[in-house]
């Protein structure tokens, strides 16, 4: 990883979190495991910046292997890798979870009206 790029590990019982930033002014290609040899070589977006290009659960190369190059990460873009699929599935309910919090709020009134004779 070159000087503009900076990354924050911590592993849980059964999961590694990444946070990985870009704070230089072009698009670089980011090999995390340089830099932190005990990651794996795949890991999922849990979550990027609007700008990184980057989808949410996504595998993303995080070393150069088999040919492939690592992620590109475009400028001053952010993202939040994670060894669990886990954490897909917890964003999932999370959504489904907020979705049954406001959906009756969403739903539209309709104005009782009152028949001629």
């Amino acid at each position: 990883m070159s000087e503009s790029n900076h990354s924050v590990q911590k592993s849980l019982e059964n999961e590694t979190i990444a946070v990985v930033m870009n704070l230089g002014s072009e698009t670089e290609e980011v090999c995390v495991k340089e830099s932190a040899p005990k990651l794996p070589d795949n890991m999922f977006v849990y979550t990027s910046s609007v700008h990184s290009g980057l989808g949410f659960g996504k595998k993303g190369n995080i070393s150069k292997g088999d040919g492939e190059g690592c992620v590109q990460l475009r400028p001053f873009a952010t993202m939040v890798l994670s060894t669990s699929q886990g954490a897909i599935t917890s964003r999932s309910i999370i959504f489904c979870f907020l979705v049954s919090i406001f959906a009756p709020h969403l739903h539209f009134k309709m104005k009782r009206t009152e028949s001629l004779p």
